[in-house]
């Protein structure tokens, strides 16, 4: 055949043709310029028919293997965290500390206990760069400490959740955010443990699910948490009981104040406190519609209320409560709080009044008062005042032989009280201003 002989490319080629090869969009094609020549034949355009298919073929071929998928793990890729469990996926069982060769890792926390992940500064970290972590501890009911560098405080990751965080201009900023916990782990009700001394009050150093040191320090403490990270909403409803060190001794005041909550979280008598054979002795005060149950526990505080119930909230006293000395009354009830008693309890120390009621509701639905001690209040045993009521007509007084030395009661501003005639004390109760005593 004329004019063939060339080497390369352009070899086979009819004399006076040449080829260029060409990339367009990561594929190549074939670019046939033409040189003068008039003594080309029929054969010679076939010949040069069939090259230009097999540069179209080559041209796909191209495009197929630039856009095949990178050999780089799908979960190493930055921005798409996955759930990794195989292939090198970072599943930690214990103290974990995030390596900025892992961007795009979601890292597991399992291993059934409670421990901490650090993320370190966001500038040892490609911009961009996203870090998921997820606690499977659900069976185990572990809590997990999330410490991120350049956060004002650690936070604790509960049971089933997951949070990621990505790099924004060297800052670490969530980007999924974990939300309220709805408990789902340890039962029909859930326990959260306070211990006052191996408890941690430190936020996110401990998740108060176990005892010891994975305690809270305080039960207000763990109220707090509660208030702020659980969600009561939904059915079945949420039930949680704080559940002191057997015999323990707090001595921080708990301020109880759920107006900021999200729906639902006072619950119907969900929340409960176990003092456990234990003392709180700083003085205990529920506010905003706050609703709680209170058992075995003995309330002692030397300068103030014991209990305190107010703005809306309802507290009941359930079995094996004792009030001791306190520097005011040891119940304290105003602007429509609530304090209602469905068994037994004992009073064992002095203070200004057994009841103050200043426009709430006290009711005694049965059960025995005891008294354990002689007993001195300086103001009238029940002191009541503003519309309202003070139910002790189904109480039983229960001396045991000990003297109450005190004004019955003082009862004004069109106050209710029922049982006066068997309030003890040793000087005459008063009434005044429209109120009843009978």
């Amino acid at each position: 055949m004329a004019g063939l002989g060339k080497i390369g490319v352009d070899a086979g080629l009819p004399a006076g043709l040449s080829t260029v090869p060409k990339c367009r969009d990561n594929g190549i094609f074939w670019q046939f310029r033409a040189r003068p020549r008039t003594d080309m034949r029929t054969n010679d355009y076939t010949m040069i028919e069939h090259l230009r298919q097999f540069a179209v073929l080559l041209c796909v071929l191209a495009i197929f293997v630039a856009s095949a998928p990178s050999a780089e793990p799908e979960d190493m890729a930055r921005g798409r965290a996955t759930l990794a469990t195989v292939n090198n996926a970072p599943f930690a069982s214990g103290p974990v500390i995030v390596d900025s060769a892992h961007c795009g890792r979601n890292y597991v926390l399992g291993g059934g206990a409670f421990y901490a992940a650090k993320l370190p500064v966001a500038s040892d970290f490609p911009q961009g760069c996203t870090i998921t972590f997820t606690n499977t501890d659900i069976s185990a009911c572990k809590g997990k400490s999330i410490q991120v560098a350049g956060f004002p405080a650690l936070f604790v990751l509960w049971p089933g959740q997951a949070v990621e965080l990505t790099n924004v201009d060297n800052a670490w900023i969530k980007t999924i955010n974990p939300g309220h916990w709805r408990p789902n782990c340890g039962g029909v009700t859930l326990i959260i443990n306070t211990d006052p001394v191996e408890g941690s009050d430190q936020i996110g150093s401990s998740d108060g699910l176990g005892t010891g040191h994975e305690a809270f320090k305080s039960v207000e403490n763990a109220l707090q948490y509660i208030l702020n990270d659980f969600d009561f909403a939904g059915t079945p409803q949420t039930r949680i009981k704080i559940l002191m060190a057997a015999g323990s001794t707090d001595s921080s005041i708990v301020h109880y104040t759920p107006h900021a909550s999200n729906p639902g979280s006072q619950g119907g008598g969900a929340l409960s406190i176990d003092g456990n054979g234990g003392f709180l002795t700083g003085g205990v005060e529920f506010y905003f519609g706050a609703i709680v149950r209170i058992r075995n526990v003995t309330l002692v505080n030397p300068s103030g209320s014991c209990l305190v119930s107010t703005q809306n909230a309802y507290v009941q006293i359930n079995d094996l409560v004792t009030f001791g000395a306190c520097g005011g009354p040891q119940i304290a009830i105003s602007t429509y709080g609530t304090v209602e008693m469905f068994n037994d309890f004992t009073i064992s120390g002095n203070a200004t009044n057994f009841v103050q009621n200043l426009g709430g509701t006290l009711r005694m639905d049965g059960g025995a008062i005891r008294i354990a001690n002689d007993i001195t209040y300086s103001d009238p045993l029940v002191f009541a005042f503003y519309p309202g009521l003070t139910n002790l007509g189904a109480a039983k007084w229960v001396l045991d032989g000990h003297t109450v030395t005190a004004k019955k009661y003082d009862v004004e501003a069109n106050h209710v009280l029922t049982g006066a005639a068997n309030i003890p004390g040793n000087v005459a109760g008063t009434i005044a201003t429209g109120a009843q005593a009978f």
